[in-house]
């Protein structure tokens, strides 16, 4: 059976199916599990609507993001950006604070 996308989806058990990827490396094999999630109905219709205008599914949708999330996590942030990561509040206005720090410099 072939699925959507760039997902060739073999016959298995119903718990368990083998999916073939085609990345540009090549050709990945990926065991794939079943899950059920409990999501708000209207959440669930935002990611229906959302997945089916970008002609795929909301497996396929929740697929990329949690492959999007696991690229970001193999990035390696150097130890600088580590430690300010976080030290300027949220609500700061940056722009105009730069500004400020900039003339009174001068």
């Amino acid at each position: 059976m072939i699925g959507g996308g760039n997902c060739l989806i073999t016959n298995s058990p119903a718990h368990l199916e083998t999916t073939v990827r085609i990345h540009p490396e090549g050709i990945m094999k990926q065991e794939k599990t079943r899950l059920c999630i409990r999501l708000p109905r209207q959440r669930f219709e935002f990611a229906k609507a959302y997945a089916s205008a970008r002609g795929m599914t909301v497996e396929e949708l929740i697929d990329r993001y949690l492959c999007a999330m696991q690229s970001l996590e193999k990035r390696s942030v150097t130890p600088e950006v580590d430690v300010i990561a976080g030290l300027v509040p949220g609500n700061v206005e940056a722009e105009p604070e730069y500004r400020e720090h900039v003339t009174s410099r001068d």
